[in-house]
């Protein structure tokens, strides 16, 4: 199993599920059509690609969700679909194991201090340009309106593996002295970002 063989080596970057499914539905639906429902569809993605479907799955059930709910033919009769609306009840277990073994854990919401403890725990140069957003997307629609919009739509399975992520991290920021302060000194080049944190 893949897995086993890179166990210990994998890095990740969790975001709030929310959020997450905001930024997909601004992405893949252009900010078109009902987010609740999208966001629905789209339940447990995470946890399922944790669990061991393949990488492309949550990529392909936003584009089955597009191509064959938004347009109203309603069709989830195929085997793809199907695995996209299963349950990721079964999945959560060994997705939250799974993530024990990650080399790194960083948070989106957290991201210039995710970038600073991923070199508080493995060193190298830290470049200004790690902190650049270089896939910037559209907003078709605000993503913070989003987000509170399914705020009562709770994903449980991927908010457990936000919640385990997120306790790893916070761990390790406290483990490897990571602040402000220290990540300036971390990362000198780029001591701006983390000045206007002060």
């Amino acid at each position: 199993e893949s897995f086993s063989s890179w166990n210990g080596h994998f890095v990740g970057l969790f975001r709030e599920p929310a959020n997450r499914a905001a930024s997909a539905f601004n992405h893949f639906m252009e900010g078109k059509g009902n987010i609740t429902e999208f966001a629905d569809f789209s339940k447990g993605l995470v946890t399922k690609l944790l669990a061991g479907d393949k990488g492309y799955t949550p990529v392909h059930c936003e584009f089955l969700y597009r191509d064959h709910f938004a347009n109203w033919t309603r069709d989830c009769t195929s085997y793809y679909c199907q695995q996209c609306i299963r349950s990721p009840e079964n999945d959560l277990p060994k997705a939250l194991q799974r993530l024990k073994g990650f080399a790194f854990v960083g948070l989106v919401e957290h991201f210039d201090l995710s970038v600073c403890l991923f070199h508080a725990m493995f060193g190298g140069k830290c470049f200004p340009v790690e902190f650049v957003n270089m896939r910037k997307g559209v907003e078709h629609q605000d993503p913070a309106q989003l987000a509170s919009t399914i705020s009562s739509h709770e994903d449980p399975y991927d908010r457990a593996v936000y919640n385990a992520a997120a306790e790893i991290f916070w761990q390790n920021v406290q483990r490897f002295d990571v602040n402000t302060a220290t990540c300036a000194r971390i990362c000198p080049d780029a001591a701006h970002v983390f000045e206007r944190a002060l």
